[in-house]
């Protein structure tokens, strides 16, 4: 209902989702998930051309086309460089909201990413809602844990505890 009701307002949203079987093998996967998801709806082609000129790394992995040529390897701090300037940029046409789900199976770039995205993106309009079950953090530990706690610290990081169904809530 909330991604429904900012969608309605202009913002622009990309949904992820982490994967406790691929949360080892593919970096940034929830991430690529995410951008996919906006490049699929960006009926005007503004994202797609941000994305390619912006973050040229980013762009060739979510274009790549199996058979052909690989897209070159670049460092973490390349692609978090590259990733900040396509928030700048995106976020200019509208709020950016990325709905990541499951985040306590990310991978430790995806956490990278986040703390990055914490510590840096002041004045970007850019709003990332996470799923993830607490206990599965502490069980780890997990990288994300650590992120968590230290941007709520810094007044970055808002949990909000959902509470489990009733009866009515399922049958609804």
């Amino acid at each position: 209902d909330f991604l429904a009701s900012v969608a309605r307002q202009g913002s622009l949203i990309g949904r992820g989702n982490c994967s406790e079987r691929r949360a080892e093998t593919e970096a940034y996967l929830p991430i690529f998930d995410a951008l996919e998801d906006l490049l699929r709806k960006d009926t005007s082609g503004s994202i797609r051309r941000l994305t390619e000129t912006t973050a040229p790394t980013w762009f060739a992995q979510l274009t790549h086309t199996p058979g052909g040529d690989a897209p070159r390897a670049a460092s973490r701090h390349a692609m978090l460089r590259e990733f900040r300037s396509l928030a700048q940029e995106a976020s200019r046409l509208g709020t950016i909201v990325l709905f990541l789900d499951d985040v306590h199976w990310s991978d430790v770039p995806t956490v990278d990413l986040l703390a990055h995205i914490g510590q840096h993106f002041h004045g970007i309009r850019l709003l990332i809602l996470a799923t993830c079950r607490p206990t599965e953090l502490l069980l780890g530990p997990h990288p994300f844990h650590n992120v968590r706690q230290e941007l709520a610290s810094r007044g970055r990081c808002i949990d909000i505890l959902v509470g489990f169904f009733q009866r009515p809530d399922v049958d609804r």
